[in-house]
């Protein structure tokens, strides 16, 4: 496979100096030459020799070399993680591919079928079984951030369903047991001594380079059972250190969450005091924090979930007898996940039970207020508030909610 990608991986490459090289990228120690394949099939056919015809061919054209891929990759399934020059290589070749198809910059791209089943059947299994790898997580965003938001969720939930096969269902058990070690150790405070405390988002980092679906529902689980309100901030920390592509994952995991219809164990009210249900309320705050934390994360995809929300019809489809004839739509769901994103991603904070001291440093200025408003356990993060501003002005205006939120 490596034979056949390789010419269209270097077809521009510069001439060495000292002429044709014999080394390339091989897991193997020994010296192979990739590029005798594409000489050999422009040399046949000539003297007067009739070309032989070989059943997989390397070329430079990627329209021919994609269906020899595919083929290929068929038989091997996911079971290519031995070989990280392999692996690095395909995806290597599908951001160049997409390069080619798509030369302008900035725009979204769409890729065909062929394509996207190759990344979640075969690319993004065989990730999964390769240890942690930075340079493998970056090289896979750097694929995938050139996709639209419909494109990557759609990626991101066949991968998540990859999970239940052979190899995937043992490394899918393995990383939340290690993330459940880990989160059990998280603290607000870690002293230094404690490495495992104090570094947990080197850990979490670690396991997010190859597993981050596993990794993020097993936080996001402590979430949803209404657990201490006052471990949200630690969690967001953790995730301090965690690629472009968790961050990402981590948005289509929330707006996942948020599209989940209610039932008798997903509430919005409780109904013992007729507040809002403790999953909710932990949901919405962390959305908020962990948007505020990494303001470049994508938010089309949950402000999208949100705006069918509030656009949506109630249902109207035959109900039993003895039950109510409408269905809510979830505003609450939509109020809090809003006022979360706007209070720690805008900077408007809001404090539920202010001290007599709080309430007269309110006639004071906006230094003053941010000053009284943070002994409370909320102050705002100066580095990174004019970025998440901005990022959630651009992504409201873009989905057309700024006048639905003005009336």
């Amino acid at each position: 496979l490596k034979w056949l990608i390789w010419p269209y991986l270097h077809k521009d490459a510069a001439p060495h100096p000292l002429g044709k090289q014999a080394g390339v990228e091989s897991t193997f120690q020994c010296t192979r030459r990739f590029g005798l394949g594409s000489e050999d099939a422009e040399k046949s056919g000539t003297n007067g020799h009739a070309s032989v015809p070989a059943a997989l061919s390397p070329s430079t054209d990627s329209d021919k070399l994609l269906p020899q891929i595919r083929l290929v990759l068929e038989h091997l399934e996911y079971f290519l993680h031995t070989d990280i020059h392999l692996l690095t290589a395909l995806w290597k070749f599908i951001l160049a591919y997409i390069k080619e198809q798509h030369p302008a910059e900035g725009s979204q791209v769409v890729l065909d079928e062929q394509l996207v089943a190759i990344i979640y059947r075969h690319l993004l299994p065989a990730a999964s079984l390769v240890p942690n790898n930075p340079f493998l997580s970056d090289l896979m965003w750097s694929v995938l951030r050139q996709l639209g938001v419909y494109q990557r969720f759609l990626i991101y939930s066949c991968w998540e369903t990859t999970y239940d096969n052979f190899l995937l269902k043992l490394v899918c058990a393995k990383t939340k047991s290690q993330t459940k070690q880990i989160l059990k150790r998280v603290v607000s405070n870690a002293e230094k001594r404690d490495l495992i405390a104090h570094q947990s988002h080197f850990h979490i980092c670690k396991l997010c380079h190859s597993n981050p679906i596993p990794c993020l529902e097993t936080m996001l689980s402590d979430l949803l059972i209404g657990f201490n309100v006052n471990m949200i901030q630690p969690y967001v920390e953790c995730t301090n250190r965690c690629p472009e592509m968790t961050a990402d994952i981590m948005g289509y995991m929330i707006s996942r969450t948020c599209s989940k219809p209610s039932g008798a164990d997903r509430v919005f009210l409780s109904k013992s005091d007729a507040t809002y249900a403790p999953w909710l309320q932990n949901m919405g705050e962390f959305a908020g924090r962990f948007f505020k934390k990494h303001p470049q994360t994508d938010l089309h995809g949950l402000l999208t979930i949100i705006t069918k929300r509030i656009n949506s019809e109630t249902d109207s489809a035959p109900k039993e007898k003895g039950s109510p004839s409408q269905e809510y739509k979830g505003e609450s769901l939509i109020r809090l996940i809003l006022e979360s994103l706007i209070e720690h991603m805008g900077g408007l904070l809001t404090v539920a039970d202010m001290t007599a001291e709080q309430l007269i440093c309110l006639a004071g200025g906006p230094r003053l207020r941010s000053e009284s408003v943070s002994h409370g356990g909320k102050k705002e993060d100066n580095a990174r508030k004019d970025k998440a501003r901005v990022a959630l002005l651009s992504a409201l205006v873009d989905q057309g909610l700024v006048p639905v939120l003005w009336y």
